[in-house]
């Protein structure tokens, strides 16, 4: 059934009388949209959103405060025995995104989620007729999801983009080309990042990583963008990207807003994260490989000083945790950890996000100012990451910064001190981005008082084991599961992958795997293809595998078509009814079989 590939089956929930605090927790742990709330048999009494949340924060809830008033008792559901034909065309008509499935005992089962619903519409309509049966009863049902899909798609406000594992766009909802003012037929066929050049779509496509919820500014308008990748037989075959927006006249008043709430959630998780302490974030750094033990000896000796800290390492190495780690460790530890990814936040805001301004210094500006992240990080660290990304511009400011300790707001001439240990953190070599004028040399002498290199995990294979074991833990507490372990030739294949991605891409693939495994262990068969490819031997064996399946399916197809053709008499048009193809798609299925004879 195609509900049980578009619902979410990991899931956290609520009861009544829980904590904001608690629901903060579980939007971090797990990328849903909605939490169940349920009563004490486990059946839906209501749900708390991602919007509850952003009403509470606007009306000045705290994080120990209960999530009640602002539950949502109006709640749309469905049975886990809805049929397809049902499915779809709840999907086409709900403006729901998400919605809990209920078992025959009204409990909660699952979150059907309309995006991932989208997704398996287009990987089902893209299968075609390779996917099918015996029967032209099956048929029907492709060309009834052929249908719904674009229905779906165009009816959304949401805007869509697909694109193929080289990150050519193959596929764009009109809400999206309304959005960027372009016909569709214009930007298929071209590099997603031609026509938007800050979607990191082609990454997802080539890395097999999601991205949700980024905050992104294209063409001058602000937008939420949540990327997916698409996976067909284990292997990445392109990506899927959502980008949620306002009508124009709303975008400005959205980004303010945007940003203030991203303001209020990160007050919820540093609330979250001061009780843990230097030694909880050592604890979870594994380290043993001679490399990493060094490391950590580093990290205890430096977190002790005042001195800037450059930390370098490929993406996905761990540098935040060890800005972190440094942090607690040293005796701004209770002050506030003010972070800054210079890559996210755009040019044109980039100044005042840093440094504050006064009320009136440009229009929309907030009547009585705002103080920027630098001035926030009074008392305690500001961690730059990606800051090989800060434009020249600014990183003439943060010399200042770094020299005098002192900042003057957007608007105004008036000098504040601020009180601050600065670490920044890059995954670039900053000596070419220096020779190329990217960079400046002074800044750079500035920030790398000290160096701390995280090596990428293909240099520190003794880590690879203890890590997989550690991530099987944190996951069976967040997703409810029970694996005890990996099987030997699953772990010699991780051993064996070049791992590009780094801590970050070994989490992701043992997340994966805990879904998966049904017997208690993680085998061969719950990695990702990239991953088994890896091995030689074992990709050989796989790809043969597919071929096999792929040919038995094709001359099923051509078989079907072949009887219709007899059936009909020789007369394409009558075949094509009774396959319920359009005549055109037919000629493309006689092409390809040889049967045009």
């Amino acid at each position: 059934m195609l509900l049980q590939e578009g619902t979410n089956t990991c899931f956290s929930y609520l009861n009544p009388g829980d904590t904001i605090e608690k629901a903060v927790s579980i939007f971090l742990d797990l990328k849903i949209a909605i939490i169940p709330v349920l009563d004490q048999e486990g059946r839906l009494l209501s749900i708390f959103s991602r919007s509850s949340l952003y009403r509470a924060v606007l009306a000045g809830a705290r994080s120990k405060d209960r999530i009640d008033p602002y539950l949502i008792t109006d709640v749309v559901s469905i049975a886990n025995d809805i049929p397809d034909e049902q499915l779809a065309n709840f999907v086409k008509m709900s403006p729901v995104g998400s919605v809990p499935v209920l078992n025959k005992e009204g409990k909660v089962i699952g979150l059907l989620c309309k995006a991932k619903m989208v997704t398996t519409l287009f990987r089902h309509t893209e299968q075609d007729l390779t996917d099918l049966e015996h029967t032209a009863k099956e048929l029907e049902t492709v060309k009834a999801l052929n249908e719904t899909f674009d229905t779906v798609l165009n009816i959304i406000r949401d805007g869509i983009v697909v694109v193929d594992e080289k990150g050519k766009i193959t596929l764009v909802n009109q809400a999206m080309a309304d959005f960027l003012t372009l016909p569709p037929e214009e930007m298929i066929g071209k590099p997603i990042a031609e026509i938007m050049s800050s979607n990191q779509l082609h990454h997802v496509a080539c890395t097999g990583l999601s991205e949700t919820s980024e905050v992104l500014t294209i063409r001058g308008k602000p937008l939420i963008v949540s990327n997916s990748p698409i996976i067909k037989g284990g292997k990445v075959v392109g990506a899927v990207g959502k980008a949620v927006f306002p009508h124009l006249a709303e975008a400005q008043e959205l980004a303010e807003k945007v940003r203030c709430l991203e303001h209020k959630v990160t007050f919820f998780q540093e609330e979250l994260q001061k009780n843990r302490t230097a030694q909880d974030i050592m604890k979870d750094m594994v380290a043993e490989s001679p490399q990493m033990k060094k490391l950590k000896d580093e990290i205890s000796i430096v977190a002790t000083s005042t001195s800037t800290v450059l930390i370098t390492g490929e993406s996905g190495t761990g540098k935040e945790g060890v800005a972190h780690a440094i942090h607690l460790g040293s005796d701004r530890g209770k002050g506030p950890f003010i972070k800054v990814n210079c890559a996210s936040i755009p040019e044109s805001l980039m100044e005042s996000e840093m440094f504050g301004y006064v009320g009136g210094a440009f229009t929309g500006a907030a009547k009585n100012g705002k103080p920027g992240r630098i001035e926030r990080a009074d008392g305690g660290t500001l961690f730059l990451d990606e800051i090989g990304e800060m434009p020249l511009a600014l990183q003439a400011k943060l010399l200042r910064v770094l020299q005098d300790r002192e900042i003057e707001r957007l608007g105004s001439t008036e000098t504040i001190k601020v009180n601050i240990r600065i670490l920044a953190a890059t995954n670039k070599k900053l000596s070419n981005a220096i020779a190329k004028g990217e960079f400046r040399q002074d800044l750079y002498y500035r920030l790398n008082v000290i160096n701390l290199h995280l090596p990428p995990l293909r240099e520190r294979l003794e880590d690879i084991e203890p890590l997989t074991h550690f991530f099987i833990s944190k996951f069976n507490d967040i997703l409810k599961a029970n694996v005890s372990g990996i099987t030997p030739n699953a772990m010699a294949t991780l051993l064996q992958y070049s791992w590009p991605g780094n801590i970050r891409e070994l989490e992701n693939v043992v997340e994966r795997a805990v879904n998966y495994t049904r017997s208690g262990l993680i085998e061969l068969i719950h990695l990702p293809h990239q991953i088994i490819s890896g091995n030689t031997a074992l990709g050989q064996v796989m790809n043969k595998k597919t071929i096999r399946h792929q040919d038995r399916l094709g001359q099923i197809e051509r078989d079907m078509i072949a009887a219709a053709l007899e059936k009909a008499g020789g007369n394409k048009t009558k075949a094509a009814k009774l396959l319920n193809l359009s005549r055109s798609r037919l000629y493309d299925k006689l092409n390809k079989y040889d049967l045009n004879t």
